[in-house]
């Protein structure tokens, strides 16, 4: 693929070869409004080369058309993804606008890829080679990642949202993407969620423990569970976390008369605020029955000194 600057002249302003180890032909072209050029032809190359994620990453029979979409520079590939059955299959045209890309050739295969299936315009082979019109959604492997909030600020016992978009070179959402999240600090968890058709992804967590989080992502091209070279990870965020508003502790009875020896039981009741809360509650509640049992156990063993009776 060859891009001549406006008036024709040297120096090209890209040229670069597009193939693999046998025998590949470009036959048409077409550019979008940011300057990428789409490619489409065909080629004997089981290794032409393919982005992660493309329609399909194989090639089916002897040939199989393809279709290539660079950069606006020349430098990178954007999409390339092989199209076709276990025949022949050679693209003659290409397409583009801001839906998709289209491309247009000719198929031996009784198996090109049909879609919707059933409910094409014409979903089997009439035989002798046919004609065929593919409509592709040209969505480059996953470059960047960017996680919002960048920050945030909540009380312990809520829950926090944050969102990872998923975008290719060209800028386009990546949708199917596992994106993997990490939060260390005060609240260490992780998680995992696939990207929607607008690129993105959301994981929820909720914070116990007063303090800062910092919150990572990074999209798992392969899903294999590891950040591998070439995964783009987003830049971390942050979300602090802060104590609820303090816990009434209710005890009752408030006041109550039992002979030495007895069994007194209270009853500690405390806001519903926040998981903080509730432990606090349950702390004060075990500190103010240690000091009642101790008190108990003065009554049995001082009487005289607590000047209160030995006996009942």
């Amino acid at each position: 693929m060859t891009k001549v600057n406006a008036a024709g002249s040297a120096p090209f302003a890209y040229s670069t070869y597009l193939g693999g180890s046998a025998d590949d032909e470009g036959f048409g072209i077409s550019v979008d409004t940011a300057g990428n050029a789409t490619s489409a032809g065909f080629t004997y190359s089981a290794n032409f080369p393919t982005t992660p994620g493309a329609y399909q990453t194989t090639r089916q029979g002897p040939t199989d058309a393809f279709v290539t979409k660079l950069n606006a520079t020349g430098t990178a590939r954007l999409y390339s993804t092989y199209l076709g059955g276990t025949s022949y299959e050679f693209g003659f045209a290409v397409a583009v606008d801001p839906t998709g890309t289209y491309v247009t050739g000719g198929t031996y295969s009784a198996n090109f890829p049909i879609v919707p299936n059933p409910g094409a315009a014409q979903s089997t082979y009439a035989g002798n080679g046919d004609a065929f019109i593919t409509k592709l959604i040209t969505v480059g492997s996953p470059t960047t990642v960017v996680l919002m909030p960048l920050t945030a600020i909540n009380q312990v016992g809520t829950s926090h949202t944050v969102t990872a978009t998923v975008r290719d070179a060209a800028l386009q959402p990546v949708p199917g993407v596992t994106v993997r999240f990490t939060v260390t600090g005060a609240n260490p968890t992780s998680g995992s969620s696939v990207t929607n058709t607008a690129g993105q992804a959301t994981f929820t967590y909720i914070g116990t423990v007063a303090g800062l989080d910092t919150i990572s992502a990074y999209a798992d091209t392969n899903n294999n569970g590891t950040q591998d070279t070439g995964e783009p990870m987003a830049l971390p965020v942050t979300k602090l976390w802060t104590p609820g508003p303090p816990v009434t502790l209710t005890l009752m009875p408030t006041t109550a008369v039992n002979p030495v020896g007895t069994q007194h039981c209270l009853t500690a009741t405390g806001d519903e605020l926040s998981n903080h809360a509730r432990r606090a509650a349950n702390n004060l509640w075990r500190w103010q029955l240690r000091r009642i049992r101790h008190q108990a156990e003065c009554h049995r063993l001082c009487p005289a000194l607590l000047h209160l009776p030995g006996r009942h």
